[in-house]
Order: structure tokens, then C-alpha cells, then sequence
């Protein structure tokens, strides 16, 4: 299922949310047929969170490291200015 559209309606939690989905999609899907569409929507999907440069994309991939029972591929997030 793709995030809406314009992207820029979605509050930091839903961002984080559908990109947690997508990153979990695209880990599941990379070497399908379906690899690029659900590489296309990760790419999306990080390209709005560099845009509100919020650490939103890093907090997604560590939750979804996170919830698969990894911790080392877990990474600290620095937001700029913060």
C-alpha cells in the first residue's frame, strides 16, 4: 500500500509510520519482481524526511532493526540544530 500522494500532508508520526512500513515492504520484497515499486516509495518516502530534516527516516529504520530483533544495525539519530 503507497503513503498518500503529497506527502507533506502526514504529521512526523504518520511519515515515520508509513516509512517504517515501506522499509519493512522493501526488506521483504528485494528480490521480487515487485523490488523497484517498493524501492520507489522507500525513496519517497526519504526523500520528505531529508526535506524536514527531523531525524523522522532514522527513528523508522531503527524501529524496524529494532522490532526484527537486531540491535546492531541500530544507528543514533542527529536531528541538525537540535
Amino acid at each position: 500500500m503507497s503513503a498518500p500522494e503529497d506527502l507533506t500532508t502526514l504529521t512526523d508520526a504518520e511519515l515515520q509510520t508509513w516509512c517504517e512500513d515501506a522499509i519493512h515492504s522493501d526488506a521483504v520484497m528485494c528480490h521480487s519482481q515487485w523490488a523497484k515499486q517498493y524501492r520507489d516509495e522507500v525513496d519517497r518516502l526519504y526523500a520528505e524526511c531529508r526535506r524536514r530534516e527531523r531525524g523522522i527516516y532514522q527513528r523508522a529504520w531503527n524501529a524496524v532493526v529494532r522490532d526484527q530483533g537486531h540491535t546492531s544495525l541500530v544507528q543514533p539519530v542527529t536531528v541538525p540544530g537540535a
